[in-house]
């Protein structure tokens, strides 16, 4: 049987993380309650730093959310080799598009 495997929700918070950033609305459209638990089982057993906050406004204005970003080009270094050592794979142009943020 040779059916491709589906990513778990942490590989997805991974992949969108890795390309971009990831708020915990986000979450919400990728199918799964909130990313933070996600990024907070991430930095506690993964990385040697934290993620970079950033505090966004909900659409009404009445509430507020963090958008999560990688910090610099070592923390994606990081992020990357556990996202392939989970499982996750990337392109080349995905890891090279996932970089050029940082130059």
């Amino acid at each position: 049987m040779n059916e491709a495997r589906k990513p778990t929700q942490f590989l997805k918070v991974l992949h969108r993380l890795i390309l971009s950033s990831i708020s915990g609305i986000d979450g919400y459209s990728m199918g799964m309650t909130s990313a933070r638990n996600y990024i907070s089982e991430l930095e506690r057993n993964h990385l040697t730093g934290k993620v970079k906050r950033t505090t966004e406004k909900t659409a009404d204005g009445m509430g507020q959310y963090y958008r999560y970003e990688i910090a610099d080009a070592e923390q994606l270094k990081q992020v990357i080799a556990i996202y392939n050592a989970k499982g996750g794979e990337l392109t080349a142009h995905e890891e090279q598009q996932a970089y050029f943020r940082f130059r």
